[in-house]
């Protein structure tokens, strides 16, 4: 068997060669995982300061518009509505009024919580209205339970600030910090959908997509309803959908604790700012007011004009105000139905109060 021999000095360089393709790989995993860090970190400091509408893009787009009505309003009063989608849908400020400046601020699934921590933010944003007009949702008054169960499905869109704000409504703010942070170690994965949705948003599946959310927006804030018409089995089963949401909660009406706290910060936040402050209640189609037992109707009359008794706050009611073809599901409006309802607002309560 014949034997090869490398000479000494090739025999010297194999052997230095590998420990040296040993260092320049775990450089490069080394580079390769800080460069992930710092995508990681610079993610998450940016969902907490320039990008906040990444993470939120329903409150981050409209104060970023809301801010600049605020710099371009000159002498108008500023008036600002906050509310759910009730009021996203249905509060077309462009046709209220000419001699303020007005703005719909208002964000899908908002009870007295959610208003009293947009309103914060609000004014922490640099913005301080003449006026707040807030929807007071009847549902929205019957939640039960703790600020960690409201903010369950929506933790993803708070930032520290705002579980600052909410810490003395939690029974355990701790909760809200680590859903925070489990929710913040993969940002580019958890906000995936939204930020395809700003970025390369035709690189979603339709259903995945939000940018309806912005795009839609008017100037005002208004989000209109997509269509201008519906058939008549859409809208039934928009209606038998919401029945099955509210009808229960409607029979067993009761004002809860914790949103009741939060209409009286809301109150008190206000006088402490002088911002004036008005409530309102958005129109509800005749079927879905049908669901009301008289009970409720009853306990919602008394808890307002308490609170008009106690704060001297007015109560606009606005809930009887449209028919049934208004409606695409007895209490969101369609564009017609927003018009309409504005144009009257406007003429029949904000012509008085905001002078």
């Amino acid at each position: 068997m014949i034997r090869l021999s490398l000479p000494i000095r090739f025999r010297s360089r194999i052997a230095t060669a590998a420990p040296s393709r040993t260092r320049r790989a775990r450089r490069a995993v080394g580079v390769a995982l800080a460069c992930v860090l710092l995508l990681h970190i610079g993610m998450i400091v940016a969902l907490e300061t320039v990008k906040t509408h990444w993470r939120d893009p329903e409150y981050g787009w409209r104060i970023a518009a809301l801010r600049e009505l605020d710099a371009t309003r000159g002498e108008r009063k500023l008036i600002v509505a906050v509310g759910s989608s009730r009021t996203q849908m249905g509060f077309r400020p462009s046709v209220m009024s000419d001699s303020v400046a007005m703005y719909n601020l208002a964000q899908a699934g908002s009870g007295p919580v959610q208003v009293l921590l947009n309103v914060k933010r609000m004014l922490a944003a640099g913005v301080k209205p003449d006026a707040i007009l807030m929807e007071i949702m009847p549902t929205s008054l019957t939640q039960d339970g703790t600020v960690e169960q409201f903010t369950h499905d929506g933790a993803s869109r708070l930032g520290l600030a705002d579980i600052r704000n909410l810490e003395t409504y939690t029974d355990s703010p701790s909760s809200l910090y680590r859903r925070w942070a489990t929710y913040r170690v993969l940002p580019w994965y958890t906000y995936r959908f939204l930020l395809l949705s700003h970025l390369l948003p035709g690189f979603l599946p339709w259903q995945n997509r939000v940018d309806f959310q912005w795009r839609m927006l008017d100037r005002n804030g208004w989000l209109p309803y997509p269509f201008d018409t519906i058939p008549a089995e859409t809208r039934e089963r928009g209606r038998a959908h919401a029945r099955q949401q509210y009808e229960w909660i409607l029979q067993n009406y009761h004002i809860s604790p914790l949103p009741d706290r939060a209409i009286r910060d809301v109150i008190q936040l206000c006088q402490r700012e002088n911002i004036r402050l008005a409530f309102y209640r958005m129109p509800e189609s005749p079927a879905f007011r049908a669901w009301y037992t008289p009970g409720a109707n009853d306990t919602i009359c008394a808890y307002l004009q308490g609170l008009t008794r106690e704060y001297g706050t007015p109560v606009f009611d606005a809930s009887d105000w449209l028919p049934e073809d208004a409606f695409s599901d007895g209490h969101h409006l369609m564009k017609s139905g927003a018009n309409a309802f504005s144009e009257r607002f406007g003429k029949q309560f904000l012509h008085d109060w905001a002078k």
